[in-house]
C-alpha cells in the first residue's frame, strides 16, 4: 500500500481481520498512514456455528477439526473453505431477524 500510494497510485487493500475469537484484538497485523481505503473481507478467527449435519460424506470429522459434524459444533471461519475470500468474492450472507 505504501509504495503505491508514493508512487501516486491510489490504493484499496482488501485485507483479512485477525481480531480474535471475540473481535476483541486488533483487527489488522500492521498498517501504514497511507492506507486509508482498506475493505474487510472478514475475520479468520471468528466462530461460525453449524448445527448437525444430517448426512456426512468422507468421514466422522469436518477438516482439520476434531468435532463430529453429525452434533452441533462451531469452527473458525478461516478453516471453512469459500467462507473468507481474499478477493471479495465470497456469496456468504447473514439475515437478522
Amino acid at each position: 500500500i505504501e509504495a503505491c500510494e508514493v508512487l501516486g497510485m491510489g490504493t484499496v487493500a482488501a485485507v483479512p481481520e485477525i481480531a480474535g475469537e471475540h473481535g476483541d484484538l486488533y483487527p489488522l497485523v500492521t498498517t501504514v498512514p497511507q492506507a486509508d481505503a482498506l475493505v474487510s473481507v472478514g475475520s479468520l478467527p471468528e466462530p461460525i456455528s453449524f448445527g448437525p449435519i444430517e448426512r456426512v460424506l468422507g468421514g466422522l470429522r469436518f477438516g482439520r477439526a476434531t468435532v463430529d459434524p453429525r452434533q452441533a459444533f462451531a469452527l473458525p471461519s478461516v478453516q471453512v473453505p469459500g467462507v473468507i475470500d481474499m478477493m471479495g468474492g465470497t456469496r456468504v450472507s447473514v439475515a437478522v431477524t
